[in-house]
């Protein structure tokens, strides 16, 4: 594709060159963005959206990812003013959209103009994936801190991710509803079903099992104060983890959660990791592993 000057391509958008440089950087908005995009032959698509409509897309995966707009605005650290404004057709930054996509796992991509977007209804879409593998470095310090694993229950359908275990359990196989034995590491899916795994662990736990999950800081939920705090010790990560390819962080914190496991753990995955381990006090009845 022959060069386009920043000068023509914000005449053919209405924008100023200035916006142009804004949009080449990152910021800018969505509205300003798919005219320039245009005009140089590109255009902006979710790869894992159904339709060739990309906000309509995105609400679509957030309603199968059983995310509230509410939910999505408190995830992200917005007003429910910004996503309903995003949801509703409002011009939004571009940062806000790229966020959100990231979310839902939508894959955005700037592709040629003419290309024909495909709906994966595949591992991206299902229940125990959203795009996002464990980052292999963090998993590389885990399995040196702990060991090697018995079992992934939240394997993805494509073979992919970077989680080693002796027995995986994809979609198909329907973790939730198999008994669990020895050492685990989850990864589980992100939107209303985290409570469903986050539940499991703590009762696999229970049983006797050694549990240790890759989930979303999220202390605000009833889930963290039900089956975490008082159940498990945790690791929190520093920063934001970058899933999936590794070229975007994650909109928000997240932590390793042991389930029983001696402290002496925890204090060698935060030394691995470079996170914060915190120790909660154990309710009598959760048994501990060594």
């Amino acid at each position: 594709m022959a060069k386009v000057s920043q000068e023509a391509v914000a005449t053919f958008a209405g924008v100023s060159v200035g916006t142009i440089k804004a949009i080449e950087k990152g910021n800018g908005t969505l509205r300003t963005l798919l005219p320039a995009l245009t005009a140089i032959g590109q255009k902006l698509i979710a790869r894992h959206a159904p339709g060739d409509a990309l906000v309509a897309g995105l609400i679509t995966l957030r309603k199968r990812h059983g995310l509230s707009a509410r939910g999505i605005a408190t995830q992200l650290g917005l007003s429910r003013s910004t996503i309903a404004k995003m949801e509703n057709g409002g011009d939004s930054r571009i940062a806000t959209v790229a966020d959100y996509a990231a979310l839902v796992g939508a894959g955005l991509a700037i592709v040629p103009a003419d290309h024909s977007p495909t709906f994966f209804a595949s591992s991206v879409n299902a229940s125990v994936f959203h795009g996002w593998h464990t980052p292999p470095d963090l998993f590389d310090a885990v399995e040196n801190a702990v060991g090697a694993f018995d079992l992934d229950p939240c394997a993805p359908d494509d073979g992919g991710g970077h989680v080693r275990a002796a027995i995986k359990f994809c979609a198909a196989e329907d973790g939730l509803t198999r008994e669990w034995r020895g050492k685990v590491f989850m990864n589980p899916p992100y939107g209303t079903v985290m409570r469903q795994w986050i539940t499991k662990a703590q009762e696999e736990a229970r049983d006797g099992s050694q549990v240790i999950g890759l989930v979303p800081a999220r202390t605000d939920t009833l889930w963290w104060h039900n089956h975490i705090a008082g159940e498990a010790d945790v690791v929190f990560l520093k920063g934001r983890l970058a899933f999936g390819d590794g070229k975007r962080a994650a909109p928000f914190p997240s932590a390793l959660v042991l389930w029983n496991f001696c402290p002496n753990i925890a204090t060698a995955i935060e030394a691995a990791t470079g996170g914060h381990a915190v120790w909660y006090a154990r309710r009598e009845n959760t048994k501990k592993a060594g």
